[in-house]
């Protein structure tokens, strides 16, 4: 995480329990697994839970992974089981980019 501002709270045993970033932007990049590679995130707040792995980023939030793209006013990511979860606010509208597919198996529908 890198940010204008980071808050950690950690356990009794000095481990990280959250951490909270923000800035303009707070950004965050994880590597999920190797076959999902790096999940890059930006948001002017990032509030990371490590009990649940999930990473929350609210406002003018933007979620990079494996070519696809997220964008809206809040993302909700699990780091461990690679689920997204977008909500727009206001007028604003969730964006969701696909990267094209591989395998080459697919038809076009006319």
């Amino acid at each position: 995480m890198t940010a204008d501002n980071i808050t950690v709270n950690l356990s009794q045993g000095r481990s990280i329990n959250s951490a909270v970033a923000t800035g303009r932007p707070a950004t965050m990049q994880q590597v999920v697994t190797q076959e999902k590679g790096l999940a890059k995130g930006q948001a002017n707040k990032i509030d990371y839970n490590a009990v649940t792995g999930i990473v929350t980023l609210t406002g003018n939030a933007k979620l990079v992974q494996n070519g696809a793209s997220f964008a809206g006013n809040v993302i909700r990511y699990s780091l461990k089981a690679g689920d997204v979860e977008a909500t727009a606010g206001g007028n604003q509208r969730v964006e969701l980019v696909f990267p094209p597919s591989s395998n080459g198996s697919q038809s076009s529908i006319r």
